[in-house]
């Protein structure tokens, strides 16, 4: 039997590199397993080391790319600006994919391209758990998720 192309996972996109920028990324994927949502999240699935090889950076990024294209959404954390995530944004929008971004810094500034090529924004701890809250048809609670109206540049 053949896998569906999208599943019912979200791509959590986001950095992992610095304790804080890991304690967000624990807290959202925490999140998700208690709001019964699968995941894809590239920080569990597959880490490269700084000397990984060559085969091993390719399988990564394969691997990667196939988790986003088989996502039924990307959970994006803004924070940091992390040049993976940004890439794995654009290639979501250019998969057709949702894209929500997330800051847990309610007065954050974002990109252009960024605000604009997401569905939506969730500022804040609360609108990421509500957004998270499925709803009784078992999808996310899109009226949560607005259009981004914060300072561009």
């Amino acid at each position: 039997m053949n896998q569906p192309l999208i599943s019912d996972k979200i791509y959590l996109a986001g950095p992992w590199f610095t304790p804080e920028s890991m304690a967000t990324q624990e807290r959202i994927e925490k999140l998700c397993f208690e709001k019964g949502w699968h995941i894809f999240s590239p920080r569990i699935e597959l880490t490269l080391g700084k000397n990984a090889s060559q085969e091993d950076q390719q399988k990564c990024f394969f691997m990667n790319t196939h988790g986003l294209m088989k996502c039924k959404l990307i959970l994006a954390n803004v924070e940091g600006y992390d040049t993976g995530t940004i890439w794995e944004m654009g290639a979501a929008y250019a998969y057709n994919r949702p894209v929500i971004i997330y800051s847990p810094n309610p007065d954050r500034k974002l990109n252009v391209m960024l605000a604009q090529g997401a569905k939506g924004y969730l500022a804040g701890w609360g609108a990421i758990d509500n957004f998270l809250s499925p709803t009784p048809e078992r999808t996310f609670n899109w009226g949560v998720a607005e259009n981004w109206k914060g300072e561009i540049f």
